[in-house]
């Protein structure tokens, strides 16, 4: 019996960016495509007319406001509300972040279309700001265990019987995530493009990239925003540089790929100005000087860089999507990353290094958000460096096999389609049949 067919509709950035979500949605079309789907994104941003896509999916408007803007600039109906409208779709799949998912919601609801929702957390606890909107969502997939797990203490805390303390959020609608919270499915990688070079590859790499002077490199992947914190990064590699004997400290290195080093798109740090306080700049390399991270490197150059180097490093608050650190296990890199949100279940002790926080912070947003203690990750980069090349290597190998076993792009998208058509025959708690 053949498989059934779906028609698709994904409410996202556009497949054209090479974003961390852009390449999600291009790698995730595709390989709908390829298994008989239908399938059409609603691009973020993206105004004009329908793009036929070469992988065979087309790309529509999906205007500003992730979807929201009135047609006439005033009120509803929508921009998504036409497109969903005009295509028809089974199933509608997101994987926006849940402050720029209303519209999706509303439209997916209102339509009577379910909607997959594949939602990332960078910190803790989930706001109960969100229940409304959660209460509202077909089905939810999670990115990571521990967005999982906020989401679990959310529903324990503000169903109709909860223990929560803002009475007015308890809502009965969340009683039906009581036995079933959701399944998680992390975001992927391209195991035919992440796949890490010999010895002797890396060595010519990096010598026509004029860094072949290094012989051991650390490579950090993510916007230069304040979620990085790529000043306490910096601060750990030099005091790592600074444990090193003279005659090594030369021959270690890092590269950073960011967007725009000096921060002027977004709320991050002048980087090349504070490796220079730093005493870094002999050190430290940019993958570039002057564009928005959206118009960066493509995936092929990225997977270089990842190719060329010796570990992943990061010093991040949270990471809700993982993209970059799905794509260094399949490069296999060893990793090291704080004690914070996927860290735990994706790293362990055999795939890298976890960092310990020194102490968490409130954000405007009532969650709060960690901060890795700059000496751990300055102890957990002297470990990688100290541990001798066999278990090196042992580590990487794992790290490769974790990530072909359960972060592969064909395996995640082989769930992915099975939620779809899970959300497909299940009708909406919330909507009645007329």
């Amino acid at each position: 019996m053949a498989d059934p067919s779906y028609r698709v509709l994904i409410a996202s950035e556009s497949p054209l960016l090479p974003s961390s979500s852009g390449n999600s949605t291009a790698e995730i079309a595709k390989r709908l495509i390829a298994k008989g789907h239908e399938v059409a994104v609603v691009a973020w941003d993206q105004t004009g007319g329908e793009i036929h896509h070469p992988d065979g999916y087309i790309i529509v408007s999906g205007g500003a406001q992730f979807g929201g803007f009135p047609l006439n600039g005033v009120s509803e109906p929508t921009i998504l509300d036409r497109e969903v409208h005009s295509l028809k779709p089974d199933v509608i799949y997101s994987d926006a972040p849940m402050w720029a998912l209303q519209q999706v919601v509303k439209t997916s609801n209102g339509m009577k279309i379910p909607l997959v929702a594949h939602l990332g957390v960078r910190g803790f606890p989930l706001n109960h700001k969100h229940v409304n909107l959660l209460s509202m969502v077909h089905t939810p997939l999670w990115k990571s265990q521990f967005a999982k797990e906020q989401f679990t203490s959310l529903i324990e805390r503000y169903t109709a019987d909860g223990l929560g303390v803002m009475e007015d959020s308890k809502t009965e609608l969340l009683d039906r995530y009581i036995d079933n919270f959701g399944e998680v499915i992390p975001m992927g990688a391209d195991s035919e493009l992440f796949h890490g070079l010999n010895p002797d590859a890396k060595k010519k790499m990096r010598e026509s990239l004029g860094i072949g002077h290094w012989d051991t490199v650390f490579i950090s992947v993510g916007n230069n925003n304040t979620q990085r914190q790529y000043p306490r990064l910096f601060e750990a590699f030099k005091m790592l540089i600074m444990s090193l004997d003279d005659d090594v400290k030369g021959t270690v290195g890092m590269v950073v790929h960011c967007g725009d080093p000096r921060g002027a798109m977004m709320d991050g740090n002048n980087l090349i100005e504070l490796a220079e306080s730093m005493g870094l700049s002999n050190a430290i390399t940019f993958s570039d000087q002057s564009v928005h991270p959206r118009d960066g490197l493509s995936i092929t150059g990225l997977s270089n860089l990842y190719d060329m180097c010796d570990c992943f490093v990061t010093a991040t608050s949270g990471a809700a999507n993982g993209n970059s650190l799905a794509e260094a296990m399949m490069a296999g890199l060893p990793v090291i990353m704080p004690d914070n949100t996927m860290a735990r279940d994706r790293i362990g002790l055999q795939r890298g290094w976890v960092a310990q926080q020194s102490t968490s912070l409130m954000a405007k947003d009532q969650t709060y958000y960690g901060l890795v203690d700059e000496h751990a990750l300055k102890e957990a980069m002297r470990a990688f460096m100290d541990e001798d090349e066999e278990a090196t290597q042992e580590r990487a190998d794992k790290c490769r096999s974790y990530a072909l076993e359960h972060l592969d792009w064909d395996i995640v998208t082989e769930r992915l389609i099975d939620a779809l058509g899970e959300a497909i025959n299940t009708p909406h708690p919330h909507t009645k049949e007329e």
